[in-house]
């Protein structure tokens, strides 16, 4: 039995104030309505209102944080897997830690040491006797052990008989106490600890060192002096002391942003003003513990005021009060600026003889092993004979790294420039570009990937003019030159997708360069006569880096040089490796200081994004891919809309059915920028959309190469009909499958006003309806020309299908055909549901799912929520989803809302929930409605209008019961009190 009881977390109140976090305001109501509850112990009544908010907000880590405490405090397993994210994606030792308890507490003891160990190889213990208390129930005889950031190594059970290596050799170190050691100086710089009792590894070792001790911090200059923030996140909770210009200060005052890569960091801040700065001197340096500099350092703060002031006095030379005015003044302070859009004129360059030519590939190193030597392995295996490479060591604490470099470099893989102090990425990239000698230089970043030919393609690229300065390769992870998708996070290859994906842009891009704003610093080949134009990347200005060789690029563009793209050419990228935490903040001061350097950077930018120039050669690229992956299957066109909801789920069921076939499907679906083709999956393919100018030429050559055998029409939303038309001309055999009234209702759900069922008039009335409340479609159209539209597709399909007879009668009776009936799902079974069981007085909690808008019954739900709570009623409504206007019902006090769920997720929301019943609001005849079968699943029947296919689908399956569609809303509230509800279904 164990002795661990669940308590709750001192972090617990914290993250959910989490004042650095923008919430929306549902999510802050709930949160305060959770924190008196916390006060009290009312652990369960929390939980609720914490499950609701992270519905509503699933990528706030703060919130996933507190409702897996409040999980583990009411005994839920499911904490564990939560704490296991979070620790997994962050690395916080809390989340580790709390996640060893919870493991614990389910009795999974070897899961439970396995949770420590990795927060005691990664992080400091906290200074708290009941985390001691858990480590040693966790650990018990095999003991544990820590490192701190002073170098105090704490070991339970006992300091004697442990021995303590540092990288295999014995560690200095002295006896401290009975329960610890003191390492000597220069601990830090070791790569792991191990800590060994009679031949055995304790819990927790070998300690991650570099982990334990890493530092994370910022500065930036401000009004002439300088502010920033530091911790230690392997130990927040000690204070971290900084040297600025070798004056000691220690961080205390609170920071209101959090990095976007970790919510759960603790940094403390400092600022010294313009006239503390002053005495310090002109160049501002500023350095963490265990000698670490803080990105952003060094840094000039009163560069900026000594510009400003500069330029003021030779305007004022230029304009006196008296006297003859000054020539035009030439100023080469730090700052002054330039209009970003200007071009230079053309460079007078010719191009050189490229046979005696060579190129020196420059790759700075900082952190990464493994990326770093997958990233040379590559380089070398694609190295031709007129390539040199330079790896540049910005003064790494990682020693391993060095060595395993030191070697290679010994054997000749490459020439080694190791220097001893970290000075940021545009410092090395510097010091390789000083050595280059009149050789042409390629920027490479130590986290990618190159494939063979790499240098040649983008060398071929540079030189199909003379005056194109640099040139940048596509990529996955190179923003406005990714691919395949520029506007989301990419997949990262491996060497072989990298080298695959090279020869797909080689074969369709060949020789293809477009021009560009700036070039990319993660993979940049740079001409020599450019470089030498040009000089070098400002590292007084940009720090560790982002930014320096978008300044670089503007410099040469002033004088002439062109920067290019090469489509034909693909390089991975890992991104992101070194800066960790602080590359929001830098990436962020630098573009400020980028746009005051050059104004109209971001405009220059935004406009060259907007117009696209790649997307040709990244759908070219799709294109192919589309050949090869289409072999010689038949294929299947789905037409359909962009709008998620019941059809985008058939729509899904329909892929799969396919797939299981042999068949491919062919999706086609509108968006803003035109019609989108995809095989089911949208990320597959992002670019081969086809905008209206294309859609009867190009669009239509893809299809016809697709072996198309026929035609589904799920939906024709956000269409230009005539396409519609023509893909029918094209491929005559089709199928009609109805998901709503679109076909014949312009308002799409046969309600008129209140969002009732319309009943079905003549077009004639439908006509006054549309003039009243407007149409839902995306075009003008009046509902007789709607109907006469319809009414001539619908007789050429080879077959129409509905979800329910119900929707089959509706359509019959509208346009006289034929419709046959297959129901969405399997409805052969019967319905397992749980009993109504409450006695008369208790109160009945019903749920209702989905996503409640006014078409679907929220007034209906409203009223009913306001009627209750009038009449102090025994009821309560719990939302399983989220509504057109949660406030308004989440105020009556009946009402709870859990939020959006994941469409797999449902069915046990809806068990957690415990509800008596459930209610289906919808005032409109449905076709089908998913959600009553999720309900179903879920144990609960059933109470719904008689109107369309849920009430069809009730009545057949005895799954609960109909209701008046016009009902009283005090009627309607008289049935859920109904002690004998369901008792004739049994």
């Amino acid at each position: 039995m164990t002795k661990f009881e669940a308590r709750p977390s001192h972090f617990l109140k914290p993250m959910l104030l989490a004042p650095w976090l923008e919430r929306d305001p549902e999510v802050t109501r709930a949160v305060e309505r959770a924190l008196p509850l916390l006060d009290r112990g009312a652990w369960n009544e929390a939980t609720r209102l914490i499950e609701y908010a992270q519905r509503r907000a699933p990528g706030d880590g703060t919130l996933t944080f507190a409702l897996a405490e409040l999980y583990l405090l009411t005994g839920r397993p499911r904490a564990a897997d939560m704490f296991a994210f979070l620790a997994e994606k962050t690395g916080w030792g809390e989340a580790w830690r709390r996640l060893a308890a919870c493991l614990l507490r389910l009795g999974d003891r070897a899961a439970a040491a396995n949770a420590l160990g990795r927060a005691l190889e990664r992080n400091a213990p906290p200074p708290d006797p009941e985390f001691s208390a858990l480590a040693d129930e966790i650990a018990g005889p095999v003991g544990w052990c820590s490192l701190d950031n002073a170098g105090f190594v704490t070991v339970s059970g006992g300091a004697l008989k442990c021995e303590l290596q540092l990288d295999g050799v014995p560690a200095p170190a002295r006896r401290s106490g009975k329960r610890g050691f003191k390492l000597e100086p220069g601990w830090e710089q070791a790569a792991r600890l191990s800590v060994r009792r009679d031949g055995q590894d304790l819990l927790g070792s070998p300690i991650a060192v570099r982990l334990v001790t890493r530092v994370e911090g910022f500065v930036r200059a401000v009004a002439g002096g300088i502010a920033g923030w530091c911790w230690l996140p392997g130990e927040p909770w000690r204070p971290p002391r900084i040297l600025v210009n070798g004056q000691e200060l220690t961080p205390e005052l609170p920071v209101s942003e959090r990095s976007d890569a970790n919510p759960f960091a603790e940094p403390r801040g400092f600022a010294l003003s313009a006239a503390e700065v002053a005495a310090l001197g002109d160049t501002i340096d500023v350095i963490g513990p265990h000698s670490r500099r803080l990105y952003g350092a060094p840094l000039m703060p009163l560069g900026e005021m000594a510009s400003a002031a500069a330029a003021a006095r030779a305007l004022a030379r230029r304009f006196p009060l008296v006297g003859e005015p000054e020539a035009p003044f030439d100023d080469d302070s730090a700052f002054i600026s330039i209009q970003a859009d200007l071009i230079g004129p053309t460079p007078v360059h010719p191009i050189p003889d490229l046979a005696q030519r060579r190129v020196l590939v420059v790759i700075p190193v900082y952190l990464g092993l493994d990326v770093t030597l997958d990233c040379l392995a590559s380089v070398t295996a694609a190295k031709s004979a007129c390539e040199d490479v330079l790896v540049v060591v910005d003064g790494s604490p990682d020693r391993e790294l060095v060595a395993r470099l030191r070697e290679l470099a010994a054997a000749g893989e490459f020439d080694l420039d190791v220097r001893p102090v970290n000075l940021g990425f545009p410092a090395a990239a510097n010091a390789g570009m000083r050595a280059s000698a009149g050789r042409d230089v390629v920027l490479l970043n130590s986290d990618t990937l190159v494939p063979p030919g790499w240098i040649a393609d983008l060398r071929a690229a540079v030189y199909s003019a003379n005056d194109i300065g640099t040139a940048t390769p596509l990529s996955n992870a190179a923003t406005i030159f990714s691919y395949p998708d520029n506007q989301k996070r990419n997949p990262t290859p491996d060497l072989a997708a990298t080298c695959a994906t090279a020869e797909l842009a080689r074969a369709v891009n060949a020789g293809v360069v477009v021009d560009a704003p700036t070039a990319h610093g993660f993979c940049m080949y740079i001409r020599a006569e450019c470089l030498s134009d040009t000089g070098l990347f400002r590292e007084d200005l940009f720090g560790q880096g982002y930014g320096e060789e978008n300044d670089y690029s503007l410099r040469a563009r002033h004088l002439g040089w062109r920067q290019v793209v090469t489509a034909g050419s693909f390089v991975g990228h890992r991104e992101g490796v070194s800066f960790g935490a602080a590359k929001k903040e830098l990436s962020k001061r630098n573009l400020v200081t980028l746009n005051r350097l050059h104004p109209g950077y971001d405009a220059l930018v935004e406009k060259w994004g907007d117009a696209d120039p790649l997307f040709a050669a990244r759908r070219r690229m799709d294109w192919q891919r589309w050949r090869q992956d289409q072999g010689d299957r038949q294929a299947v066109l789905i037409v359909s809309h962009g709008r998620g909801g019941g059809v985008a789920q058939r729509v899904d069921e329909r892929l799969a059915k396919i797939a299981q076939d042999g068949v491919r499907a062919v999706v086609l679906s509108p968006t803003p920028r035109g019609i989108a083709v995809s095989a089911g999956d949208p990320d597959a393919y992002p670019n081969l959309i086809f905008p209206p100018t294309e859609q009867s030429s190009a669009l239509m050559d893809l299809l016809r190469g697709s072996n198309i055998a026929w035609v589904e029409i799920h939906h024709f939303l956000g269409w230009d009909w005539p396409l519609i038309e023509n893909l029918l001309a094209a491929f005559p055999v089709y199928d009609v499958i109805l998901h709503d009234y679109a076909w014949y209702c312009p308002r799409i759900t046969l309600t008129a006003r209140d969002n009732r069922y319309c009943g079905e008039p003549d077009v004639r009335q439908c006509a006054f309806c549309i003039a009243d409340l407007g149409s839902e479609l995306d075009e003008e159209i009046s509902p007789a020309d709607l109907h006469q539209r319809s009414l001539r597709l619908l007789l050429r399909a080879r077959e129409v299908v509905a979800p329910s007879q119900d929707t089959a009668r509706r359509y019959m009776r509208r346009f006289g055909i034929k419709v046959r009936a297959v129901p969405w799902q399997d409805e052969s079974g019967r319905l397992q549901l749980r009993p109504l069981v409450k006695p008369p007085g208790a109160v009945r909690r019903i749920a209702v799912v989905g996503a409640i808008g006014f078409q679907k019954g929220f007034e209906l739900l409203l009223n009913a929520a306001r009627f209750i709570a009038a009449k102090k009623l025994p009821l309560e409504f719990v939302i399983v989803g989220y509504t057109a206007d949660d406030g308004r019902l989440l105020a009556t006090g009946v009402v709870r809302i859990t939020g959006a769920y994941e469409k797999n997720e449902v069915e046990a929301v809806i068990k957690a929930e415990q509800a008596d019943f459930a209610f289906l609001p919808s005032q409109c005849p449905e076709t089908w409605s998913y959600v009553l079968t999720e309900i179903w699943r879920a144990g609960l029947p059933v109470i719904a209008l008689d109107i369309g296919a849920p009430a069809e689908r009730i009545k057949s399956r005895q799954g609960g019961m109909v209701v008046p569609p016009h009902l009283p809303v005090e009627r309607l509230v008289g049935v859920f009190l109904d002690p004998g509800l369901f008792r004739a279904q049994g």
